[in-house]
């Protein structure tokens, strides 16, 4: 009901019209004496409608005046529980530095003069959590950098944009702010080192070179901007030497590119190359100050040469060890630095492989683009993620979605009883549009009446105008407030709908990706998140916890969180439990050595000597035999395989050269000056590398899988891991045999002492095996990709060059006959496996060496604690006795803070 207050006064005394029909009895207030007022305020009651829904739940508090959100992510982290808890262990590391530190003035007292002792002691004191890199890969525009800034909660932490150009041009690091910095936001460039950048100015030189073998004006466009690129880069770079031109640079006589490589050298040593290969440091209170500063270094002669940049700010997940990784979207031409780039990556723990939701399994064009992306110039296997390093898909805008096709994905792919739920809203919805246009058209016979009135207003049986018009005007907000509350219930429904829609397709999308791209490692699934970071910021912004959950990036920061803990985690355990107290006793042993005694030497000390000596003669013997049967079981099993392989795969490479032979010859041409992988209208994508190796990889997969497992960090059964335990239980068995023969008539401490050696061997097994897997699986990505740094474009290269060097009558043959030769004879199969074997050995051998070593590491040790029992001390100086005693003390003092450290940190000891 409508409770109208009538103002009889002035005859511009308005009306007020109280509404109790609205929920929030709305007071509107007309001017009866103009017309226009009430038309344009009648109009406005249909147009000045809600168009959004308010977020009932929502915090109202307003952004941040600083670096980061309102948003809490400390708070978040924290709730995140992760067992030992990482507070505690972090506190312990420190204790446990601390113990180092009490150590190294102990080792000062008693003048340890043992330098391998004082760096042991040195690096405890300085130890860091070993960090976690976590990369984002994709193309230009899909939200890499947005996505850095969301798990950061800091806007504008990485440069975005919207213009289609790449933001991020050079690799991109987000670390924990250190000690030495003291600006809220530092960042530096850094750039390659002096020999990195020699390769580069190589690989310079011969892209633009490649240019000067091209005939036709209008071929190869991306060579030609290529090597116009090139030149601008050496230019800058050599500005100050007028002679170098094009001209120079463009010599095509004999032995012309090897003289001005050399005079670019002669010029490159002339040059001052920044301290410490960083080209300059930038701080500000936030972010893009920095971005802005670092963005005028683009015109220093030295940008090419910048190899990263690196940003440092509080946050309470890099705090953890976690650094963020924001890659360029572009491939670089220069294959100096693609190489340097693809080891880069595989630097990293963890890829994140960033694309639009509505475009990651939309076509087969999606497919080719992440693997470009992935496969070709960073050489990760896209077909299985995971396989040559951790990877996970980041799906973002989720909150982007086109009704229509969504509607129709849900239908085909969703769960019957969520479609059907769908369907009944839709009913609603339809029932809702039809409430609202009778709401609308009551409105508008409202206003229809309400002009009648205002038309007849001077009639002479228009009588009580004022009480009239009134009601009239009461009806028509009465009108509009039912149809604001019918628009209002609509869009509420149209959002059901939308967020239905949205969820259906979070939940299908992650399924559809395993269902493409299955995992290699059998005991993880392949990690799928789908995020958006623009409703990740408006609800940060505000910290609206609810918004922040729905955008997705709170799941994706814990699984960084949690990976990052996981790797803190055994890092410490094994510096907590393992490092420290091997410095302690060795300590203990010092002051054991210096302590006056009597002669102890019996034949108790005698016989254990004698095997311990008859082990370590075991160990030598089963070093030599263990290396004879590794070699023929790993190496073996791979290399001979491919050593008889290397016929079958030339067979296959000659049909594949007399295949591109049929070619014509600009497509040809066009192929060796790509390095054997490029796009033509002719031949469409092609890529001779591939075609030259995929029956390699076909006949290697297999040896492979059973030499290393299925992915690097699987814990699948394989002859590496196989190999690995025999050679520890066989060591360990050894060691075993030195515990049983300490006597009874041995100290207590002696026979506690020795039985340590077998838990130090185990925690030197578990180090050893990760780093060699990793080396190993290396030796596997180089050996079966065809990416920048694999060993069989490494062979093609000077082929591909030599060809694309020719010119002139007769060119096509000679270029055919170049590269057809090559392959003809196998050579480039030979050379591959070559560099397999070698690069197998190299890995595999250093490991066994490391552990072989470990293993007469302790042999030594034991030997050092007999020794110290056999050990005569005539005249003690009372003096030194007293340093050796409060030495002793302390040191009883800092094993029990020791242990209630390893208690604290939650770790068995």
């Amino acid at each position: 009901m409508a409770l109208v207050r009538r103002n009889y006064g002035r005859a511009a005394d308005p009306i007020e019209i109280i509404d109790d029909t609205d929920d929030d009895h709305a007071i509107e207030t007309i001017d009866i004496t103009d017309d226009d007022d009430v038309d344009k305020e009648a109009m406005s009651d249909m147009d000045s409608l809600p168009s959004d829904i308010e977020d009932d739940m929502h915090n109202e508090n307003q952004g941040t005046d600083g670096l980061f959100y309102a948003y809490d992510v400390e708070k978040e982290l924290d709730q995140f529980v992760v067992t030992p808890d990482i507070g505690s262990v972090i506190e312990s590391i420190g204790t446990c530095r601390d113990i180092a530190k009490k150590l190294s003035s102990v080792a000062e007292e008693i003048e340890i003069d043992h330098a391998g002792q004082k760096e042991l002691l040195l690096q405890a004191q300085q130890y860091i959590s070993p960090r976690m890199f976590i990369a984002f890969l994709g193309e230009i525009g899909v939200g890499k950098s947005k996505t850095v800034d969301s798990l950061l909660n800091c806007p504008d932490a990485a440069p975005t944009g919207d213009s289609g150009e790449a933001e991020t041009t050079k690799p991109t690091e987000y670390n924990q702010k250190e000690n030495r910095h003291r600006a809220a936001v530092t960042g530096e460039i850094i750039l390659y080192s002096v020999q990195e950048t020699l390769q580069i100015l190589k690989e310079l030189l011969h892209v633009f070179r490649l240019s000067l073998y091209l005939e036709d004006e209008a071929e190869e466009y991306d060579i030609k901007e290529a090597a116009q690129a090139a030149l601008n880069e050496l230019t800058t770079f050599f500005g100050s030497w007028t002679s170098l031109t094009e001209q120079f640079l463009g010599d095509l006589s004999e032995g012309a590119e090897e003289r001005i490589l050399g005079q670019l050298h002669s010029w490159f040593n002339q040059v001052s190359w920044p301290e410490n290969d960083c080209l300059g440091v930038e701080t500000a209170d936030t972010p893009s100050p920095v971005h802005a500063s670092i963005r005028t270094y683009e015109n220093n002669r030295f940008w090419p040469f910048v190899k990263v940049i690196r940003f440092y700010l509080d946050s309470p997940l890099l705090a953890l060890g976690v650094v963020l990784v924001d890659l360029p979207g572009v491939q670089d031409a220069n294959r100096a630095r693609s190489k340097m780039a693809d080891a880069y990556l595989h630097h990293c723990q963890m890829v994140f492989v960033v694309a639009e939701i509505k475009r990651v399994i939309a076509s087969e064009q999606v497919k080719k683009k992440m693997d470009k992306i992935v496969s070709g110039n960073m050489s990760l296997d896209v077909e299985h993620p995971g396989k040559y390093i951790r990877t996970a898909i980041v799906c973002t805008k989720s909150d982007e979605i086109d009704l229509k096709s969504g509607r129709r994905k849900m239908e085909q792919h969703g769960e019957p009883r969520a479609f059907a739920q769908l369907v009944e809203l839709e009913k609603r919805i339809a029932k809702q549009e039809t409430l609202k246009t009778a709401a609308s058209n009551e409105v508008t016979n409202a206003l229809a009446k309400i002009k009648k009135i205002r038309q007849n207003r001077k009639a002479a049986w228009m009588i009580n105008f004022k009480s009239q018009f009134a009601s009239a005007k009461a009806a028509q907000v009465k009108a509009a407030a039912g149809l604001r509350r019918c628009k209002k219930q609509l869009e509420r429904m149209k959002a059901e709908k939308k967020a239905q829609l949205i969820q259906f397709r979070t939940g299908w999308v992650p399924k559809r990706l395993c269902q493409m791209y299955p995992a290699s490692n059998s005991n993880q699934r392949l990690e799928v998140f789908c995020i958006d970071n623009d409703t990740y910021a408006k609800a940060a912004e505000k910290d609206n916890h609810i918004g922040v959950q729905s955008s997705g990036i709170k799941n994706l920061r814990r699984y960084c969180y949690q990976a990052a803990a996981e790797s803190k985690l055994r890092a410490a355990n094994n510096f907590i439990t393992k490092r420290i107290p091997n410095l302690l006793n060795s300590m203990k042993l010092q002051i054991e050595k210096n302590r006056p005694k009597t002669s102890s030497k019996s034949h108790a000390t005698i016989k254990f000597r004698k095997t311990v000596d008859a082990i370590r003669s075991k160990i030598h013997q089963y070093e030599a035999k263990s290396k004879l049967e590794r070699t023929d079981s790993l190496q073996g099993k791979i290399v001979n395989v491919a050593i008889s392989a290397v016929p079958k795969w030339t067979r296959k490479g000659k049909r594949e050269a007399r295949g591109w032979s049929g070619w014509h010859w600009s497509t040809y041409k066009s192929a060796c000056l790509h390095d054997g992988c490029h796009y033509t209208r002719r031949q469409g994508n092609f890529d001779w590398n591939s075609d030259l190796g995929s029956e390699m990889q076909k006949v290697l997969e297999t040896p492979w899988t059973e030499v290393t497992g299925t992915a690097v960090n699987s814990h699948d059964t394989c002859l590496l891991a196989d190999e690995l335990r025999r050679a520890h239980s066989q060591i360990q068995e050894y060691l075993g045999e030195i515990v049983r023969a300490t006597e009874v008539r041995l100290p207590a401490d002696f026979q506690q002492n020795v039985s340590r050696c077998t838990e130090s061997m185990e925690a030197k097994l578990e180090s050893l095996k990760e780093n060699v897997f990793k080396q190993v699986w290396d030796v596997r990505r180089q050996a079966s990709g065809t990416s920048k740094s694999s060993y069989l474009l490494e062979n093609m290269i000077p082929v591909y060059r030599k060809a694309s060097g020719e010119r002139g009558p007769g060119m096509a043959a000679r270029q055919r006959g170049i590269i057809e030769g090559r392959i003809e004879t196998g050579a480039i199969y030979k050379d591959t496996t070559e560099q397999i074997k070698n690069g197998l050995n190299t890995a595999i051998d250093v490991c066994f060496l490391q552990l072989f070593a470990g293993a007469h590491e302790e042999l030594t040790r034991i030997l050092d604690h007999l020794d110290v029992l056999e050990t005569t001390i005539n005249k003690p100086d009372p003096r030194r006795v007293a340093v050796l005693t409060k030495a002793w003390n302390d040191l009883i003092d800092l094993e029990e803070m020791h242990n209630s450290a390893v208690r604290f940190a939650g770790f068995a000891k």
